[in-house]
């Protein structure tokens, strides 16, 4: 039921109202691309982005998201190696 939800989501309404939606559950059930990751940065949950964002290389990470991801008690830089292994 949840991830129905989620995928079911317009992408212009997630657009017109990222604060009304769980970021932590649209990076689980959803693929962003690059673009968008930029467009939500401030909406974005870095453990979820971390494990589940095909679009979210280590090098994609380490330019865009370095201070959030050292700030994060949650995830850290052996993790975006583990789980971005084989990404792009």
């Amino acid at each position: 039921m949840t991830e129905e939800y989620y995928k079911s989501i317009a992408m212009e309404d997630i657009y017109k109202q990222p604060e009304r939606y769980a970021w932590n559950c649209l990076l689980y059930y959803r693929q962003f691309d690059r673009a968008q990751l930029l467009h939500f940065k401030q909406f974005l949950e870095m453990p979820q982005l971390v494990k589940y964002q095909a679009a979210a290389t280590a090098d994609f990470l380490r330019t865009h998201f370095q201070t959030e991801i050292d700030a994060c008690w949650e995830v850290d830089w052996s993790d975006v190696e583990r789980y971005t292994k084989g990404r792009g």
